[in-house]
């Protein structure tokens, strides 16, 4: 049995937030680190890392940016994920934010103070989220703004905002001490119909006709074409001999 057979028979076809999180990060990392595997001559003596850290908001936090009710209990921590590469030139940091959304400056200042512990520069990371709406929606000039005003809610508490920043660079600095050789990188996709489709409908004329949101119980949307939207699921696994160092939808942090 093929090993791309194995990851997709191994891996459960619903994935919980944590592991669509984890997905997230090691499908970006494929996209970094795979073209330099496959075609360098020598091989680069890759090593990697994972980590994660808890960015759970507190109690009163604003919610995806102030617009909806904070914070008033939780169900499930939210964390940040990612892995730390070294091997291909400065080092590289992929990080995943279970948050709505980090913009601006924020996003900058996420990307510099990982980049910093990594011994590595912003531009060899990338930090993204995966946007649920029960999350911190985090601008840093926004929030500057709203400050100033009585009436307007906060964006963010930039207190907590610095402890994550504290959080994430104390995570890379342990996964400096615990790098391991990349010997062997398995990648596989499978198509997935009929779960998500374009939010915006067109018509013949290529004009907007419909609309959908986050999710539809609209029958009529159920039977429209998908759309633009990219039909592959894929996955990649990083092993060191045959130790799965780190994989779509499970890691051993």
């Amino acid at each position: 049995m093929a090993l791309t057979d194995f990851l997709f028979q191994n891996s459960p076809v619903m994935q919980s937030r944590r592991q669509f999180l984890e997905t997230s990060v090691w499908a970006a990392t494929a996209g970094l680190v795979l073209p330099q595997f496959a075609l360098a001559e020598n091989k680069p003596a890759l090593k990697l890392a994972p980590f994660r850290f808890d960015v759970s908001p507190p109690e009163g936090h604003p919610l995806c940016g102030g617009w909806i009710k904070p914070v008033v209990g939780m169900d499930d921590t939210e964390e940040a994920i990612g892995l730390l590469v070294t091997g291909a030139g400065e080092p590289i940091v992929i990080c995943a934010v279970d948050w709505t959304g980090l913009l601006n400056r924020a996003h900058f200042r996420w990307r510099q103070a990982l980049a910093q512990a990594a011994g590595t520069s912003p531009n060899r990371v990338a930090v993204q989220c995966v946007h649920q709406h029960n999350a911190p929606f985090v601008c840093l000039d926004a929030e500057e703004i709203v400050s100033t005003q009585t009436d307007l809610s906060h964006n963010v508490f930039t207190d907590f905002f610095q402890q994550c920043l504290d959080r994430g660079a104390a995570a890379v600095t342990r996964a400096k001490t615990q790098l391991r050789p990349v010997t062997h990188v398995a990648t596989g996709q499978a198509k997935v119909e009929k779960v998500a489709g374009n939010r915006r409908v067109l018509g013949p004329d290529d004009k907007v006709v419909d609309w959908r949101g986050s999710s539809s119980k609209d029958p009529k949307h159920w039977e429209l074409p998908e759309g633009l939207i990219d039909p592959w699921l894929k996955t990649v696994a990083f092993y060191d001999g045959k130790t799965k160092l780190a994989a779509s939808g499970k890691t051993n942090a």
